[in-house]
């Protein structure tokens, strides 16, 4: 029997109290056009996914496989006509080469997703404030003066069903405690894993508030291969995690990920115990 065959459902949890449900395991599309499929087999492969239980997927229209992963999603929705399947996206604004939150940037990159995965919404928003350089003043500047007009922007997105919930990829500790302080923010996607604990002391205040949160890079970029498991389980032990984001390369590797995922159970003094001395 092959390993993927012992690959049991991915069970589904809610971010925070949004309504808006993800498989425990959300499948990162960052790398798959490195991963040697064409349009079929990456279809192929979401449909094999998707018939385990894994409905979500995590997509950024910056990314160089972006088109190969719109072809695929697509492609599984013919093969599964009326499939459920759950959108993450990047969507960054202010971007690199802006000042000012950029409300029509923001509602362009939403209905370019929507028509191009063929979503009737994208079910969460990783939303990201760049700058220029890269530091923590221009950015907590701009999100304290434009706040308004952000507010109103994922508001007005939400109500018309476009958007499911807004959560924020931070940067830095100092911006994800100020962007905690507005409430129109429903939770966090950002690294989480037995390295990267930095987002860990806000998951039981996540938690307490309703809000979800999403943890990209459970393996550290291959540096937990080893413990895998554990490793992919880790974030998903807070009861505030509803998904980890992670790219598998095969059948195997995803069987893996399932494993891990279906036995973890969420306890938020076992996550605690479980983290790690960095």
């Amino acid at each position: 029997m092959p390993p993927e065959a012992d690959a049991p459902p991915c069970p589904r949890r809610t971010f925070g109290e949004t309504g808006v449900f993800l498989s425990a395991f959300t499948f990162g599309t960052m790398r798959l056009a490195e991963r040697g499929f064409d349009e079929a087999g990456a279809a192929d492969f979401a449909a094999w996914l998707f018939d385990r239980g894994v409905t979500s997927f995590h997509v950024s229209h910056e990314y160089e496989s972006h088109p190969l992963a719109c072809a695929a999603i697509r492609g599984l929705r013919r093969r599964r006509p009326g499939a459920r399947i759950e959108i993450v996206a990047k969507l960054a604004s202010p971007h690199f080469d802006q000042t000012a939150f950029d409300a029509d940037r923001a509602r362009g990159i939403v209905e370019d997703l929507r028509r191009d995965l063929e979503a009737e919404r994208i079910d969460v928003v990783q939303w990201m404030a760049r700058h220029t350089p890269n530091e923590d003043a221009p950015r907590l500047a701009i999100l304290e003066r434009d706040a308004g007009a952000m507010e109103a922007t994922w508001a007005a997105l939400k109500a018309q069903g476009k958007v499911g919930a807004l959560s924020v990829f931070p940067y830095s500790d100092a911006f994800l405690r100020a962007a905690l302080d507005y409430p129109w923010i429903d939770g966090v996607v950002s690294y989480l894993n037995f390295q990267e604990t930095e987002a860990a002391p806000y998951l039981d205040r996540l938690a307490a508030e309703g809000r979800g949160f999403c943890a990209i890079r459970p393996l550290n970029a291959g540096k937990l291969a080893a413990d895998a498991e554990a490793a992919i389980a880790f974030p998903l032990l807070h009861p505030a995690t509803a998904s980890v984001i992670l790219t598998a390369s095969s059948r195997e590797r995803a069987a893996t990920a399932l494993r891990a995922v279906a036995g973890a159970h969420a306890d938020a003094a076992a996550f605690h115990a479980a983290l790690r001395p960095a």
